[in-house]
């Protein structure tokens, strides 16, 4: 599933330093056993960001993931990495060391997280309902 996003800035690595991108093409894949594995998610130019894998543009976006995690959770977790509102410095995630240290020490004038443009879902988009994993069937037999 191609994916376009708008108004949400990242970071370029540029040979002459870093540089704002606003908008990005991702592609959501759903693995073959989904929804017990998580939904993965490529950026067709990757970013600078220590969970965005430089060459392949590969994000980590789940530290924990749940069956229940739809696609609108994945493009939000999305757009909170582009912008740096979330990432996982923990070394199973980590994947462009560059990044984290340019994270933990001056970021060159740039302040994070960046500021997206806030995102609006239509009315009950970004709501779903859940039932329980215990649910009984009421149905009775007729005789």
């Amino acid at each position: 599933m191609a994916v376009s996003l708008y108004q949400t800035p990242g970071l370029i690595a540029a040979p002459t330093g870093l540089t704002l991108l606003s908008d990005h093409e991702a592609v959501l894949r759903f693995p073959r056993f989904f929804p017990s594995v998580p939904i993965e998610a490529f950026l067709r130019k990757p970013l600078f960001h220590p969970n965005i894998d430089p060459y392949s543009g590969f994000v980590c976006l789940w530290d924990r993931f749940s069956t229940g995690d739809t696609v609108v959770t994945a493009i939000d977790h999305l757009r909170q990495i582009i912008s740096w509102r979330m990432l996982n410095l923990s070394a199973d995630h980590l994947m462009q060391e560059r990044a984290a240290a340019w994270y933990a020490g001056s970021r060159d004038g740039y302040r994070l997280p960046l500021e997206p443009l806030e995102l609006k879902y239509p009315d009950g988009l970004g709501c779903f309902e859940s039932f329980p994993h215990n649910l009984v069937s009421t149905r009775q037999r007729i005789v």
